[in-house]
């Protein structure tokens, strides 16, 4: 009688042993899923085009490529400094989605960006912005485009002069934030 207990003592320690195991393998293999999956996550690659699509550009992780954040801020300062009476509202409405949601950094844009569609539709200004130059601060986080902005009024040339724009950002998730726009 003894010999069966044990006899069934020793199968029942052998499969315990075999289950600890089992889960011992089963939480190695858990914890290297979950790794991997957040590994994945952060540092996805994402392909988007631009409105103006001169180059593909790529968002990995927080890391935006140089040529997305010249596309991006070609289109900005196209859509703030190429205005018309006719688009000026508009054409201010479609950086939207760049801005940034932040309450004061928003007003500020908004109070810069409606002064400059008032100017236009009050004195019938026609303008159009050429982009030569982009540079970047990654450091102070700012986009600079420098072009030439030429003024006419009807068919009448008016103006033409070197423009900087700067464009205080910051990335969060992947998205581009535009903080600021700062005409000089």
């Amino acid at each position: 009688m003894k010999t069966k207990f044990f006899n069934e003592w020793d199968k029942l320690k052998m499969r315990d042993n075999i289950n600890f195991y089992i889960i011992v393998i089963l939480a190695v293999i858990l914890v290297v899923q979950t790794i991997a999956i957040i590994n994945i996550v952060q540092n996805r690659t994402v392909v988007i085009l631009p409105p103006q699509v001169d180059q593909e550009f790529q968002i990995v992780g927080n890391t935006l490529s140089k040529s997305y954040l010249e596309q991006v801020s070609f289109y900005i300062s196209d859509r703030i400094m190429s205005l018309s009476p006719s688009n000026a509202k508009v054409s201010l409405e479609s950086i939207a989605p760049f801005l940034s949601t932040d309450v004061e950094h928003l007003k500020v844009i908004k109070k810069t960006l409606e002064k400059e569609a008032e100017l236009i539709i009050s004195e019938n200004l026609f303008q159009s912005f050429y982009p030569n130059k982009f540079q970047i601060n990654e450091k102070d986080k700012i986009m600079t485009v420098t072009g030439v902005l030429r003024k006419y009024i009807g068919d009448m040339f008016v103006q033409s002069k070197d423009q900087k724009i700067d464009y205080p950002y910051e990335i969060k998730s992947g998205r581009l934030i535009i903080k600021g726009v700062n005409i000089r």
